[in-house]
């Protein structure tokens, strides 16, 4: 390998493998280039950056809680999507930067979930914007067999797309304990 500086100093090393480590006064690494290329500060690579091993990882390290780390995904220098972790907060979040930065998804530190929610309550939060059939929950089997679940202000609401078939209630030997079929009628046992 070759270093450039001393050992306290070393601000560029050459590693016997070809990658080159840039580091900082305190000796902390600024950037990489092996296989690719990155760029630190506000400058930009048109190469790719390949993270290869058997444990690969690519690791965002922030200063300290009061600055967040982004994961950026774009075309042609626009931002599409970008993953984002507030780390005062610390939640991860999925933005769809073409709408603006609108939040799809939120995880906490706890582990709850929200979907078009920035505050889950629960594991799974999620929270749609209008009354409509495809914009809350759709349960899918083989794109024939399709229920919905959706919450307005009439209250909760549960729709079987599948013509004939009703609403199964079983336990847990899958024996049927109710059904509400398509006509509304009742079974019970």
């Amino acid at each position: 390998s070759l270093t450039l500086g001393t050992n306290e100093t070393a601000r560029i090393i050459i590693g016997g493998s070809g990658g080159v480590n840039f580091n900082s006064n305190d000796l902390t690494s600024v950037g990489t280039i092996s296989s690719g290329a990155i760029t630190s500060g506000s400058g930009t690579s048109s190469n790719t950056i390949k993270v290869q091993g058997g444990h690969a990882s690519v690791r965002i390290d922030r200063a300290s809680d009061s600055y967040d780390a982004n994961l950026i995904f774009s075309t042609n220098d626009t931002i599409n999507w970008r993953l984002w972790n507030d780390g005062n907060a610390n939640t991860l979040q999925i933005r769809d930067e073409a709408q603006s930065g609108a939040i799809h998804t939120t995880f906490l530190s706890g582990g709850n979930v929200g979907i078009g929610e920035t505050s889950p309550a629960s594991k799974l939060h999620i929270t749609g914007t209008s009354g409509g059939w495809d914009k809350h929950i759709t349960i899918e089997h083989d794109g024939s067999d399709i229920g919905k679940i959706l919450v307005d202000t009439d209250g909760m609401k549960f729709r079987n797309m599948s013509s004939g078939n009703g609403f199964y209630f079983r336990d847990s030997s899958n024996a049927t304990s109710m059904i509400i079929n398509s006509s509304g009628n009742v079974g019970i046992g």
